[in-house]
């Protein structure tokens, strides 16, 4: 028996079985056809995912109308010459044997017909759109009949192309019938569908369900996606007493599950699709409210990204399945991996944001720790290269290990170099920082001992080493350089560079700035570095500087606001700094997306980070920093026991360009060739190594 056995028990939605308490939550790829049917890719993606052990998929919602597209590139169910198309969809996806819903919607005030219909779109009362910016016109009770219709069409295609239910959105005060159910968007003041009631806010909802059993058929399953709690941010939005008074009244209608998600719909999404902010299983109580006041099953979502966690919450008897969404982006395989009790190859999601940032740019969905994802076929999991290769790869931050990893599972001769003594290169750091990706950390470390990768730490690669190895492949993934700018009085004591901290924290004596140093720590790191940097890891870090941050006073000035920077702000003022950051640039972090940015501005907020933007530095002295905003004429300053140089990451293609020439085929991984984050990493490493044939 599984260790976590109640995770992987069989359930049931109606009448239809599934294999496990594992499923997946719909997310929009934006990978459709021009037509708004499943392209290759899609199909791909979503049959990996069945073939990782997954028992029910829920697609991306699919729009009923075909005026009202949902995204440039997303699919529709609203018409006879879909179904094919999502027939071979659902043919992969049974292989494997898993089952598979679409989600069906009309897109409501989300709807694009504005762009691409000239018309405007469409909803309960005049709302303007948090996606789309543009003002919806109120539906009269007249047009519903047709509309109520077009739902259970939608469904009636979903039944002839293979799906094993449906699912309906409801949630976050979002498209059609979401819209209808809030008070928040439902400001209707006569007819049958008043904002005002709960009868009248329900009552679409109720008869879309009804035509739903009636056109597919009464057995076919029918679950929705509803928000357990939309009063977000003091908002009057309905809170989980509405959402108990509703949810019977859904049941006796159709409904044969609950999908449980929370909050409304804003710019970022903040609760719908949570970063870093959110607590694992946010939604679990609002599912467990619901649960007790309906007979059939419900089924949280929202940051449960361990497996540990959703065992815990089966076990409590606070819901019957769970939702999960990005970790199928980071992991196709965690079902299996979980019924297999291998759970230390699960590689987790860092919550890093990347793929909602990717989506919310139109890029397409993406995932910064799995390269595969998106190019299933270009990539195949299983395989081996058509000719193995002696495969010389120097630097263990994620990109080398990520390279380390595929290329020994693609049968190539693997030997992993580092100049430090332990695994992980910058990344060490960057967990303690950011204990989110310390999951991804330790995955490749695990995957590395399980790996025929002959693994050689403190040794320096030098141009004579690479010719006496004579590998076939030469792959640097040793890291960028870290360049601070060049400031009047960035020689006095108190100025430090994030160079200098990271190359402390890690165990060596910085060469530049050296004299900075105090001769005691200087003793201790000469002394100890070696043993400091095999025994050093994220926790260690995090728990030995909560009492002593080494040359770090109370006021400090961060000049640099990259990522780096913000979270070195973040990450000192936890332990009880002052902390100021300064920067020229209006962005914080530009090298990430809006969302991501707008967690570290949370935190910085309720840390009490001073955040200076568009500001000139001008000087540094004992006192402090005097800097100029853009804005005016006046220098100001800023206090200061500490200022810290955070720098810029810059290409380091030294060792690159000595050794090139010396084998068949070298290549870079990662800041080597510039700043790109875990994402640059470990999306260069996979094509890399899948290039090598």
């Amino acid at each position: 028996m599984p260790k976590l056995s109640r995770l992987v028990s069989p359930w049931k939605i109606g009448k239809l079985e599934l294999k496990n308490r594992i499923v997946m939550a719909p997310m929009t790829p934006v990978w459709a056809n021009d037509d708004e049917t499943p392209s290759d890719i899609e199909i791909a993606y979503w049959e990996e995912r069945a073939k990782g052990g997954v028992s029910l998929i829920i697609t991306e919602v699919n729009s009923v109308d075909p005026m009202h597209r949902y995204q440039p590139l997303s699919v529709g169910l609203h018409s006879d010459f879909q179904i094919p198309a999502h027939k071979r969809l659902t043919d992969a996806v049974h292989k494997h044997g898993a089952k598979i819903f679409p989600q069906i919607s009309h897109p409501g005030p989300e709807s694009l017909a504005p762009f691409y219909m000239n018309m405007p779109a469409v909803g309960p009362s005049v709302n303007r759109s948090e996606s789309t910016g543009q003002i919806c016109r109120e539906l009269t009770d007249d047009e519903l009949p047709a509309l109520i219709e077009m739902y259970g069409d939608a469904a009636r295609r979903a039944r002839e192309a293979g799906y094993d239910g449906v699912e309906l959105h409801m949630a976050h005060n979002y498209m059609l019938v979401g819209s209808f159910l809030s008070p928040l968007r439902n400001r209707r003041v006569e007819g049958e569908y008043l904002g005002s009631t709960i009868e009248g806010r329900v009552k679409l909802a109720v008869q879309v369900i009804k035509k739903i059993k009636e056109k597919a058929g009464s057995d076919y399953p029918l679950q929705v996606r509803i928000s357990g709690d939309e009063s977000v941010g003091g908002s009057n939005g309905r809170d989980v007493t509405d959402t108990q008074r509703i949810a019977p009244i859904l049941e006796a209608a159709g409904v044969d599950c609950f999908h449980v998600s929370g909050g409304v719909i804003s710019p970022l999404v903040d609760q719908i699709i949570a970063g870093a902010n959110y607590k694992c299983g946010f939604n679990v109580p609002a599912a467990h409210a619901i649960k007790e006041v309906v007979n059939v099953p419900v089924m949280p979502v929202g940051c449960i990204h361990d497996p540990e966690r959703a065992e815990e919450f089966l076990r409590m008897g606070w819901c019957d399945a769970i939702v999960m969404g990005r970790p199928f982006l980071a992991d196709p395989e965690l079902p299996r991996k979980v019924m297999e009790d291998r759970l230390q190859d699960i590689r987790r999601c860092i919550k890093c944001l990347t793929c909602i940032d990717a989506l919310m740019s139109l890029k397409g969905l993406h995932c910064a720790i799995n390269g595969r994802m998106s190019k299933e076929t270009e990539y195949p999991a299983e395989g081996k290269a058509a000719k193995s290769k002696k495969v010389m790869i120097v630097g263990s931050g994620p990109g080398g290990m990520e390279a380390a990893r595929l290329a020994a599972l693609r049968g190539h001769e693997v030997t992993l170099y580092d100049r430090h003594h332990r695994l992980g290169g910058a990344l060490v750091t960057a967990c303690a920082v950011h204990p989110d990706n310390e999951p991804f950390l330790d995955y490749l470390m695990t995957q590395l001992k399980k790996l025929p990768v002959q693994v050689k730490l403190g040794v320096r690669v030098t141009p004579e080493l690479v010719k006496r190895e004579q590998p076939d492949v030469f792959i640097d993934a040793t890291g960028g350089k870290v360049v601070a700018p060049k400031i009047e009085g960035s020689n006095l004591r108190h100025v430090i560079t994030g160079p200098m901290l990271h190359k402390m924290m890690y165990g060596e004596i910085p060469s530049e700035g050296k004299e900075k140093i105090p001769w005691y720590l200087k003793l201790g790191l000469r002394l100890g570095g070696g043993l400091m940097q095999r025994l050093t890891t994220p926790q260690r870090i995090r728990s030995s500087t909560t009492s002593w941050v080494p040359m770090v006073g109370r006021k400090v000035v961060i000049v640099g606001a990259d990522l780096a920077a913000i979270e070195s702000a973040e990450f000192l003022a936890q332990r009880g700094r002052e902390v100021a950051v300064i920067d020229a640039p209006a962005e914080l972090a530009p090298e990430v997306g809006s969302k991501r940015r707008a967690d570290h501005i949370e935190r910085m907020r309720d840390l009490s980070v001073t955040l200076h933007t568009e500001c000139d530095v001008k000087r540094i002295t004992r006192e402090g920093v005097w800097f100029k905003p853009h804005y005016g004429d006046k220098e100001q300053m800023i206090k200061a026991d500490t200022v810290i140089l955070a720098g810029v990451v810059e290409p380091r293609t030294e060792l690159f360009d000595a050794c090139k020439g010396l084998v068949a085929e070298a290549y870079t991984v990662g800041d080597v060739s510039g700043m790109g984050l875990i994402d640059k990493a470990i999306q260069e490493a996979t094509a890399v190594v899948y290039g090598l044939g």
